[in-house]
């Protein structure tokens, strides 16, 4: 263990920590301490310095003024979270450990939104614009959000207006000057009646050129060299609150978003074993032919998105305790068009069209705190339906102009539908020992059903007829292609169908122990689970290599939160040790006649240990400075079936089978963490000037399930920046936002193809913005 620089970085977090900027109440000119932060993380209102958990929670105003966007934005500034963007999924991954490239998989991190659990990485797009709070818990969670959140949870509470508040219109804009992109957005509400609150949110964004520059040039095909990222995005949400009686408050909110990515998606680097003849840097530049993907839609390659989400949730107040009803209701319609490889030639277009839809019920009964015991029971139903159709196609050059010339392309489409039901009862209790010690201790059980369909559409050669159609040159290529050994175009297993049933039980317990009136420890113990299923890998081989079982994760975290100075100072330090067994992994099967066959199995077991650890300090009366780090330790203990990287040595001999156990999992950097300063300076009786400074840092960490060194992220640092006015009553406010100022490339995901395709993360951008409030 690299002990100096353990040290150091446990010295930078106690100079502050991440989230939190101080308020002041004009009229009082006393130093006030740091901001205290509700939180519901334990479906009560506790504040986050007395919830037992590894807690960040940053409230909605700091997301306005930070600029934050998205979970790629918000996690700068929260160590042990990483996010990777695939070409088919995104994935959000905590101390190490998240589901994978497998469009299948539900996510290893839950989200929740207004109380609404979303399985699907792809329903992740517009819940942080007008939001009240996010909440993110680090580590497996068992009874309270324990629906396959092995690694953690993150949960987004958006705003309301309740009734009685006043009426108000708050309009924003924003430019960002290195792409020329912009965003409008207003928000308004108000008072329906003495019983209903109304809130109308819309936000409009415009991505300006994009920030990928495609060098590929054809004059037969017509695609010249342009910009790509260009698109645009609809958010609107609509919220209700409705005061139905003394006892009864029902609130329902419904919201729509549109969006589209143009262009291809990542970059190509070169691998040493395949010179490819580009320029095999990370630098948002790509040389990819269009023209293959173009073939097969009217759309063009890039990725769209149409997402749906309502919820209603009921609170009824039935003598001391609490009722709660929240139904929810989503549905999301995603497609990925693109040249896979993202090469300067039409080798492999892939299309993705998947429609999910859920919809879900959570009851739950919460008593009062009052006496030495108190308790929260409930019941989680949910179904669901996913397809998922895969477009594969090979193909030589185009030659001619376009669609309309010649060309030639072999291909095949494959339908994947999985159907899940779930129940899931939950129950915990608190019981007070003593005023100062109380024990807390509940289970779930959860009870998955899932229904898998797959089905090939088409297998087919096609050429262009000269006139902007195509003609299919033979009906059914399957026993050709099988032969030539590319069955993956057109997806194997044709016709299966299978359901299986996962059930559960996830135990967790939790005591604290307040060692003064400011400082407060904690112990966890909890069994997590994510229930097995099916891939949808279309080159899966056998009906055995479809199925993985479920997932485990045992955890223990101790921690300690404490406030001193009078609140102008706060600490708190986790440290945990979990163990993740039959993890489910792409890997391989042994067949009886010793041919092996790709596979979705539960192939291993890993260990993800460490510690978390914030700081921050209320300076001065105007200054807040902070820093947070985490040291992580997330290793493969057992992964035996691994894949090989290209080029590396099989364990078994004519397979491409390598053992990994020893090594690192994917987005597992030892150490990461932020600085921040966060400045609220009167210049006058009516200006404020504020500011900030986030600097975040990451050791190197692979990006991909294969290890290949290609894949891995360097070290590095990112500096994000703001400075601006306010009136001193807030009713105007003016500011330069910069994003990654410093320009560094930072991968997200890497996927082997013909090379490699890795996806960065945005290059610097700066952001001119301002609100008005009327």
């Amino acid at each position: 263990m690299k002990l100096n620089k353990i040290t150091t970085a446990l010295s930078v977090a106690l100079l502050g920590s991440t989230i939190a900027v101080p308020t002041f109440a004009a009229e009082d000119e006393q130093l006030k301490g740091l901001e205290v932060i509700q939180v519901t993380a334990t479906k009560r209102i506790t504040t986050a310095q007395e919830t037992p958990l590894s807690l960040e929670a940053i409230n909605g105003d700091d997301i306005a003024k930070k600029g934050l966007a998205n979970l790629e934005d918000l996690t700068t500034s929260m160590p042990n979270i990483n996010i990777g963007s695939g070409l088919g999924v995104q994935t959000v991954s905590m101390r190490g450990m998240g589901s994978g490239n497998e469009r299948s998989f539900e996510q290893s991190v839950g989200m929740f939104i207004d109380g609404v659990y979303m399985p699907r990485s792809r329903q992740y797009r517009a819940p942080f614009f007008d939001a009240e709070r996010v909440e993110i818990i680090r580590g497996p969670q068992a009874v309270l959000y324990g629906l396959n959140a092995t690694a953690g949870t993150i949960t987004v509470n958006s705003a309301s207006t309740q009734p009685g508040d006043e009426g108000f219109l708050n309009l924003s804009a924003g430019y960002e000057v290195e792409y020329a992109g912009y965003n409008v957005g207003a928000v308004t509400g108000g008072s329906l009646g003495d019983d209903v609150g109304a809130r109308l949110a819309v936000r409009y964004t415009d991505n300006g050129d994009g920030f990928y520059y495609n060098e590929y040039e054809n004059a037969l095909t017509g695609q010249e060299a342009q910009d790509e990222g260009d698109g645009d995005e609809t958010i609107v949400r609509g919220t209700l609150v409705w005061d139905a009686s003394d006892n009864l408050k029902i609130t329902t909110k419904v919201d729509y978003a549109d969006a589209e990515t143009l262009g291809e998606t990542g970059e190509t680097i070169n691998h040493p074993l395949m010179p490819l003849g580009i320029d095999g840097e990370m630098d948002w530049t790509r040389n990819a032919s269009s023209t293959l993907s173009s073939w097969w839609n009217d759309k063009g390659p890039g990725m769209y998105h149409e997402l749906l989400n309502a919820s209603i949730k009921a609170d009824y107040s039935m003598g001391d305790h609490l009722v709660t009803a929240t139904f929810g209701h989503s549905t999301s319609d995603f497609d990925l068009i693109t040249n896979t490889a993202t090469l300067p030639g039409d080798f492999l277009s892939v299309s993705i069209y998947e429609e999910f839809t859920q919809n879900s019920a959570e009851f739950r009964l919460t008593s009062p705190e009052t006496g030495n015991f108190s308790y929260i029971a409930g019941l989680y139903v949910a179904a669901s339906e996913l397809e998922n159709v895969t477009v594969s196609a090979l193909g030589p050059a185009i030659l001619g102009d376009g669609p309309t010339g010649t060309g030639l392309s072999i291909g095949g489409s494959f339908l994947n539908t999985l159907d899940t039901t779930t129940i899931s009862p939950f129950v915990s209790g608190t019981y007070n020992i003593s005023d100062d010690f109380r024990i807390t201790a509940g289970v779930r059980y959860s009870s998955e059903e899932k229904e898998v369909g797959r089905e090939n559409l088409e297998c087919f050669m096609k050429a262009s007829d000269g006139a902007g159609g195509f003609m299919e040159l033979t009906p059914n290529l399957t026993d050709v292609y099988e032969s030539m050994g590319l069955a993956a175009i057109c997806g194997t297993l044709a016709g299966l169908e299978d359901d299986k049933t996962s059930t559960n039980l996830m135990p967790e317990v939790i005591a604290q122990y307040d060692i003064s009136n400011d400082t407060n420890s904690y112990a966890k113990l909890s069994v997590s689970k994510k229930s097995g299923g099916y891939g949808f890998s279309t080159s899966i081989g056998s009906a055995e290599a479809l199925d993985f079982d479920d997932e485990t994760a045992k955890s223990i975290e101790l921690g300690i939160k404490t406030r001193f100075m009078d609140g102008r100072g706060q600490a708190n330090l986790a440290i945990y040790h979990t163990i993740y067994e039959d993890l489910q992994q792409n890997s391989f099967t042994f067949n009886d006649d010793g041919t092996v066959d790709t596979a979705i199995v539960n192939a291993g077991e890993s260990l993800s240990q460490g510690f978390e650890a914030d700081v921050k300090f209320l300076l001065t009366e105007n200054l807040t400075i902070g820093a947070s780090v985490a040291y992580l330790s997330s290793e493969y203990e057992e992964f035996e079936l691994g894949t090989c990287y290209v080029g590396q040595t099989p364990t078994i001999p004519d397979t491409a089978i390598c053992d990994k156990t020893g090594e690192n999992t994917p987005f597992a950097p030892e150490f990461s963490g932020n600085i921040f300063a966060d400045l609220y300076q009167p210049i006058t009786d009516e200006l404020v000037l504020t500011a900030g400074v986030n600097v975040s840092f990451s050791d190197e960490y692979y990006t991909e399930s294969t290890l290949d060194p290609m894949g891995v992220q360097e070290s590095y640092e990112r500096v994000d920046a703001r400075i601006g006015l306010m009136n001193s009553d807030e009713t105007w406010s003016i500011s330069v936002v910069g994003k990654n100022l410093t320009d560094e490339a930072i991968n997200n995901f890497t996927q082997p193809i013909v090379g490699y395709v890795v996806v960065p993360g945005a290059p610097r951008t700066v952001t001119v913005q301002g609100t008005y409030n009327f």
